[in-house]
């Protein structure tokens, strides 16, 4: 199928698995579903010192509507960190948050990978996977509707094993509230 449609689809299949045109499986039922990401599809619900934020996990875009549902009951003012696999899904979430009510939203990705080659002293990539050739996302910050994305190239390799120009980076963020605080400016995040 997919050299009859010159490999430019993506499949999912009934378990929910994604066939990305290089050939690459991902996502799936989850044998082991006791941590948070091996339940695809929820939001966690979490708390400190009286505040709250949301936690969502996604590998494909299929189980926005199980997003939806799950959001239906939450407190939209506070926070909602998404971490999915697919960076060149980023204005689809961002339109599934607003219209979920999200005041807030910032997703978390990594699967651009840098680009893997980049143009040297640039953040222009080359190719990246699920992306092709010069790809429009391939780290740091991307902003659409009032949601942020944070797109980290990660440390790891795709199906192309070399990495030119494009460093491996693991990205630390520190959250926190701007409830009470007027010395200095804070993010919601």
């Amino acid at each position: 199928i997919a050299r009859k449609y010159n490999y430019t689809i993506r499949m999912v299949t009934l378990e929910g698995e994604l066939l990305v045109p290089g050939g690459a499986i991902s996502g799936g039922a989850f044998k082991n579903n006791t941590n948070f990401l091996g339940k695809r599809r929820e939001i966690a619900d979490l708390e400190k010192n009286g505040e709250h934020m949301y936690l969502a996990g996604t590998t494909d875009t299929v189980g926005l509507f199980d997003i939806s549902e799950a959001a239906k009951e939450l407190d939209k003012s506070a926070p909602l960190l998404w971490i999915h696999h697919y960076p060149e899904d980023f204005s689809v979430l961002a339109e599934s948050a607003k219209k979920d009510g999200f005041e807030h939203a910032l997703v978390f990705s990594g699967h651009a990978h840098g680009g893997l080659v980049q143009i040297p002293f640039t953040r222009t990539g080359i190719y990246a996977p699920g992306q092709g050739f010069l790809p429009e996302y391939t780290e740091g910050e991307y902003f659409y509707n009032d949601c942020e994305m944070i797109l980290s190239r990660g440390c790891g390799n795709s199906s192309i094993s070399l990495r030119t120009f494009d460093t491996f980076e693991v990205v630390l963020c520190e959250l926190r509230s701007d409830k009470g605080d007027t010395d200095e400016k804070n993010t919601h995040y």
